[in-house]
């Protein structure tokens, strides 16, 4: 089963640009866990991605991540 109330999906720059997802450039900071806070790259805006059987449109936020390369940010 999957949450679909996710907040944010974060992508890092380095597999943007290796798929070809197209972003545009946005003011914004990221900040993960025991590092310093970044400005994100940009946002991709109604992008299709696919969890299992669940598809749908979600916007995905361009930043530079230090250790993942994709995740889900969600609030329960």
């Amino acid at each position: 089963m999957l949450d679909t109330r996710v907040v944010t999906v974060y992508m890092a720059k380095e597999l943007a640009d290796e798929v070809g997802l197209s972003y545009t450039n946005e003011k914004g900071f990221v900040k993960e866990v025991n590092a310093r806070i970044l400005p994100i790259e940009g946002v991709a805006r109604g992008s299709l991605i696919q969890l299992g059987q669940w598809r749908g449109m979600v916007d995905i936020t361009v930043a530079p991540l230090d250790d993942k390369k994709f995740y889900l940010a969600s609030i329960f």
